[in-house]
């Protein structure tokens, strides 16, 4: 989630457009139409990291390793220490978790170990992020430049052995981070060949985008759903193509997005901002959540396998939380590590 000194317009649309994704997995959309989502949101965020990463630019490990801290682990901790809490006094006696009547302490163990949490689940990707990173930093210092590709293969065989075998949840994710690693790899050994294909011409991304995306569509039915915080992949052979495939789907769109709406200063800025809705964006779901049920008097069974209205659901969530993004840049920045060079 690294920022660029320029700005690569289409990266920040596709920024944007994978944590919508995110949101939206987070309602009851549609299972047909969340499917092929499955093989973009997470992969994404792993690669793009990878795009920015710069072994060069990185001489001193615990100089790098102070900044990921500050940049993953600190909001890892201030989104908890919000959103514990409210689990403690909401969710768990009024809300989902109500039925399965878990300790107070249930969500502890798995903050503490940096793993996925009932309180706030989507803050794993966090320390699955730190760990990737921190660990391709190592990796990455053991080889020069020009013969980092011997990585991917042996990153691929530890992917494989780690989803076939490793079935219980370590610490800072590790059994996820062995897949991350790929997606993180692949963006950094063929940046230049990655942001090479976002200067091609409009009408080969309007083809790219339909033909890719309709291979998408059919081999996400064929494979499954994919879920990488609990390590399903449906067949591991299957999905690092089709994930590579959506990826570069998701890529030719929204090159042509911003073919047609050129720079967006708002993009840029909730591009810039994503860890926010990370964090906050299962709250947020929840007061739109009463809202809905208690101001416009309508069943929460709308959401329920619904397309439209989950899509709709999911923009508010993100624009409501842009007041937040202001409001911490201003006042409170290194609540989500942003500290001043």
């Amino acid at each position: 989630m690294n920022d660029m000194k320029e700005r690569i317009i289409w990266l920040d649309y596709f920024r944007v457009l994978a944590i919508y994704f995110v949101v939206v997995s987070h309602t009851p959309v549609s299972a047909d139409f969340n499917l092929p989502l499955t093989y973009i949101r997470m992969p994404f965020f792993f690669l793009c990291s990878g795009l920015m990463f710069n072994i060069d630019k990185e001489v001193d490990f615990i100089v790098f390793l102070k900044k990921k801290a500050h940049s993953l682990l600190i909001p890892f901790v201030t989104f908890h220490a919000i959103s514990y809490p409210f689990w403690l006094m909401f969710d768990r006696n009024f809300g989902a978790d109500v039925s399965n009547a878990y300790p107070w302490y249930e969500p502890l163990p798995d903050i503490f170990l940096g793993r996925f949490a009932i309180d706030d689940a989507p803050l794993w990707f966090l320390t699955a992020l730190f760990a990737t990173e921190i660990i391709y930093y190592l990796l990455a210092r053991c080889f020069t430049s020009k013969y980092l590709f011997v990585l991917l293969p042996i990153m691929v065989v530890v992917g494989y052995l780690s989803q076939a075998f490793i079935d219980i949840e370590l610490p800072f994710m590790l059994q996820t981070v062995a897949i991350a690693l790929i997606f993180y790899g692949l963006g950094n050994i063929f940046k230049k060949q990655i942001f090479a294909f976002g200067k091609k011409h409009i009408l080969w991304h309007l083809f790219s985008f339909v033909f890719l995306g309709i291979i998408l569509y059919f081999a996400s039915i064929y494979n499954g759903k994919i879920a990488m915080h609990i390590n399903q992949y449906g067949n591991f052979w299957l999905f690092l193509p089709i994930s590579i495939m959506a990826l570069f789907a998701s890529q030719s769109f929204c090159v042509i997005v911003e073919y047609i709406l050129k720079r967006r200063n708002w993009v840029e800025y909730i591009s810039r901002n994503l860890i926010i809705v990370v964090g906050l964006h299962i709250m947020v779901g929840k007061f739109i959540k009463l809202v809905t049920l208690y101001v416009f008097n309508l069943p929460l069974s709308i959401y329920q396998d619904a397309i439209l209205p989950n899509l709709l659901f999911s923009l508010v969530s993100i624009l409501l939380l842009v007041p937040v993004m202001l409001f911490v840049n201003r006042f409170c920045p290194k609540l989500i590590g942003k500290f001043s060079k």
